[in-house]
């Protein structure tokens, strides 16, 4: 397939492609390792561990981790739903562990379980290619531990994993029976199934070159079609969560060539990729909380990605959010946990490792940028008690959308007082039958309460959808009489129903977020019009309705209505949520209020959090 390049710096990357089909791989490095570990790597890291007591720490719990996997048994090939996911994940945590345990320390019994889990996900039937997330997790977890092990592991050995990546994992990738539509998607997918087939491309690439070879281009050529989405300022369009998996395995991908061809054929240099390390920071508020826009968890964990580009940039003040998460663990404000999207790559902290700043000072207290999901984002310092407000436009069709347009998250003295309650699990939808990935107005998608605009920070007109197939852009304002001020043109998402509709975020000097509506009633009928948002506070309504006051961990600020004059705060619940197949959302509530007009009316909402 041609792709379709922009001129410049995309001419040096197919100038780059070209290189590697005339040197038909002789670069690639003869000896193993060859993923992820270059000359030095393992001293650089003990010295690390013997004189940072936070990377020490993280060396620690490794361990620990391996320690406890010696008496359990392998996981079994049990699919949940249509997925081996967990499956896979399972096994690609338990051999990068144990692979880096041993590297580092020589203790036998690491490499003799990492063995048994490498033949035993090699016995598996299949690594279940109808849903290929899972068969690109299970590559790379093999891959790696092939890779890493190769001189301690018997030829028979080596032929038996062997046979398993390329049969069970490169091969499927090749079988037209097989949908695949991963290979030029622009989604989380690209990188990941590239990412992982790759690894073992590169892994087991003298076993079978001219298929193994046909893998590596084909991942160089098609991963540039996802990381064209970063060419926004480095938004990614999946929100936080997704960032964390399609960026780490992006990253993967670029370091698997780096340390095995000494090149990354030019895809750092595209547009946007790099700068991606400003946006993930931008998406964690001084709470520590994501701005949880889309599919996403609101509590963030450890992310390898970010030791990378911080490493590949020279830049350790990326970190600092890094290390409020590895402080908290160590200071056991928080459970430990080496699980889920970024934890389990825990070690590659440790091989992508700098020393690490104890300033977290940035002059940047703004982050704004269009794409496919525009957002934008403001802070009023780099503090954990600062004002911090993140605003969503876009398009509910985007993947992983939610109908949250026009949505906000907004915090105060440490406090998220208005928060998006984020993802509810794919498999408690999907068991009872719901088709949740289809994004037109029937789906079943936005029958759940979280995905739909009924439970997120916005209007919703007519106890009606917004409109899954409209787009609304950010337009930004220069305004030196604010600190901060933009807008989001919701107009299509809401006609017919409303001929125009604005709303406006403006943050004043005093710290005060004032958020107006200004809206135009369509001439096809009158409109009913909900204006609210989630909060975990506490409530109390002033008698006249017209403030409200929220207070949470003795913390507070007040909520006020300024226009229109006849409308009252109300609560809505959110927990029990409307349907059966909802997840709770325990300890939160609606703030808000309805309001009537007339068709060809226009109608001004306007509410201050000071």
């Amino acid at each position: 397939m041609i792709i379709k390049r922009r001129i410049g710096i995309l001419l040096l990357f197919s100038l780059s492609i070209q290189l590697l089909h005339s040197q038909t791989f002789e670069n690639l490095a003869r000896e193993h390792p060859r993923l992820f570990i270059a000359s030095g790597t393992i001293n650089k890291i003990k010295q690390r561990i013997d004189s940072d007591t936070r990377y020490a720490f993280i060396h620690e719990q490794i361990l620990r981790n391996c320690d406890s996997l010696l008496v359990i048994p392998p996981a079994l090939e049990i699919k949940e739903g249509r997925r081996l996911l967990e499956v896979s994940r399972t096994y690609l945590k338990r051999i990068l562990y144990l692979a880096y345990a041993y590297k580092i320390t020589g203790h036998r019994p690491y490499f003799e379980k990492a063995k048994q889990e490498m033949l035993t996900a090699s016995g598996f039937s299949s690594w279940n290619p109808s849903h290929y997330l899972d068969v690109a997790e299970m590559a790379m977890g093999l891959a790696i531990g092939y890779d890493w092990l190769f001189h301690d592991l018997s030829s028979t050995e080596r032929e038996t994993i062997t046979e398993a990546l390329l049969e069970k994992g490169i091969e499927t990738s090749l079988d037209e029976t097989l949908e695949h539509g991963w290979i030029s998607s622009s989604n989380n997918w690209n990188p990941v199934c590239h990412g992982g087939l790759t690894a073992a491309a590169i892994a087991v690439f003298d076993s079978a070159p001219d298929v193994c070879a046909k893998v590596i281009k084909r991942g160089i050529e098609h991963v540039p079609e996802a990381m064209k989405e970063y060419a926004a300022n480095g938004n990614y369009p999946e929100g936080p969560m997704y960032w964390s998996y399609g960026t780490t395995y992006n990253v993967l991908f670029i370091a698997a060539l780096q340390t095995a061809f000494a090149s990354d054929f030019g895809l750092l240099d595209q547009p946007g990729f790099l700068e991606t390390a400003n946006y993930y920071r931008h998406v964690v508020g001084p709470s520590g909380l994501y701005f949880n826009y889309s599919d996403s968890r609101e509590s963030p964990r450890l992310n390898a990605a970010q030791f990378y580009f911080s490493k590949e940039m020279g830049r350790p003040e990326l970190l600092w959010q890094e290390i409020d998460i590895l402080k908290s663990y160590m200071d056991g404000d928080k459970k430990f946990r080496a699980a889920g999207i970024s934890n389990r790559f825990l070690p590659f902290i440790l091989i992508w490792s700098l020393d690490i700043p104890e300033l977290r000072f940035d002059a940047q207290n703004q982050y704004f940028a269009q794409g496919t999901t525009p957002i934008a984002i403001y802070r009023s310092a780099w503090s954990d008690s600062a004002l911090y407000l993140g605003v969503k436009a876009g398009s509910p069709s985007a993947n992983h959308a939610h109908m949250d347009i026009g949505s906000f998250v907004f915090e105060k003295h440490g406090i998220r007082w208005a928060l998006d309650l984020g993802l509810q699990g794919y498999h408690s939808l999907e068991s009872l039958g719901l088709g949740i990935w289809k994004k037109n107005k029937e789906s079943d998608r936005w029958k759940v309460f979280r995905n739909n605009v009924f439970s997120h920070n916005t209007l919703v007109v007519n106890d009606s959808l917004q409109n899954p197939d409209a787009f609304a852009p950010i337009e930004k304002t220069d305004d030196d009489g604010h600190a901060f001020k933009l807008g989001v043109n919701l107009s299509a998402i809401y006609a017919p129903q409303l001929a125009h509709a604005k709303r406006t975020f403006e943050v004043g000097h005093n710290q005060e977020l004032v958020i107006t509506d200004s809206l135009h009633i369509g001439e096809t009928g009158n409109a009913k019009i909900r204006w609210a948002f989630v909060t975990p506070a506490k409530i109390k309504i002033a008698e006249d309705g017209r403030a409200a006051y929220l207070s949470k961990e003795g913390e507070s600020i007040t909520v006020k209505l300024l226009q229109p004059k006849e409308a009252s705060f109300k609560t809505y619940e959110t927990d029990p949520p409307p349907s059966d197949f909802d997840a709770p959302n325990t300890g939160t509530q609606l703030l808000g209020f309805e309001i009537f007009s007339r068709h060809g009316f226009e109608k001004i909402i306007q509410v201050k959090f000071d």
